[in-house]
């Protein structure tokens, strides 16, 4: 990303989707290795979209999922995400 916050969820995605996932690679891990993603959302009312964004990224089994609805978050910022992967 650039820098600039997105403006909405599907932007997010957009934009993550081709950055190489830096964190993911360092330890050679992928989506499918995902046992628990937990996300806070500064508006519930995204949820709908969250739930396709992440059905593009994981497969079944999906992980155990938490959404949480939080009053704010850093200046700018729609969502945090948290994954937890179990590498053999």
């Amino acid at each position: 990303m650039n820098g600039v916050f997105p403006k909405s969820l599907y932007s997010i995605s957009s934009s993550s989707s081709g950055n190489g996932h830096p964190e993911q690679s360092a330890v050679r891990t992928s989506f499918k290795d995902v046992v628990k993603f937990n996300v806070y959302l500064t508006n519930m009312d995204d949820i709908g979209k969250l739930k396709e964004i992440r059905m593009r990224y994981f497969t079944r089994p999906l992980p155990a999922t938490t959404a949480v609805e939080v009053t704010r978050l850093a200046p700018g910022v729609l969502l945090e995400m948290e994954a937890v992967a179990v590498v053999d």
